[in-house]
């Protein structure tokens, strides 16, 4: 099973738009930050920050265009892709999630 779930803020409130790729339909992507915390080998909390690749289609890409603003805080729901390409002749890979659900906080 693929099936990813996030909670965090919208990195700065930007969001690209695409228009219609060779299905016709509309996307969205934007950074997602997300925030865990840990206690250290010497007891001292710490805190790690991920930012997370969100991609974003349909009537969620539209909710997007209406609604999103600086640091939004969202909820996610979603799949794991992997998207590939070659720089300077290497392979680079990305990781991307693909939301299926989508929740303002």
């Amino acid at each position: 099973m693929n099936h990813v779930s996030l909670i965090g803020k919208m990195e700065g409130g930007l969001v690209q738009f695409k228009e219609a790729s060779s299905n016709g339909s509309s996307t969205a992507q934007f950074k997602l930050i997300t925030r865990t915390a840990y206690i250290n080998k010497h007891g001292i909390r710490k805190e790690r920050q991920e930012k997370h690749e969100i991609l974003v289609w349909g009537k969620f890409k539209q909710i997007m265009e209406q609604l999103s603003y600086p640091e939004m805080q969202l909820a996610i729901e979603g799949t794991l892709l992997y998207r590939y390409r070659y720089v300077n002749g290497q392979v680079v890979k990305r990781a991307q999630i693909e939301a299926n659900d989508l929740i303002i906080v």
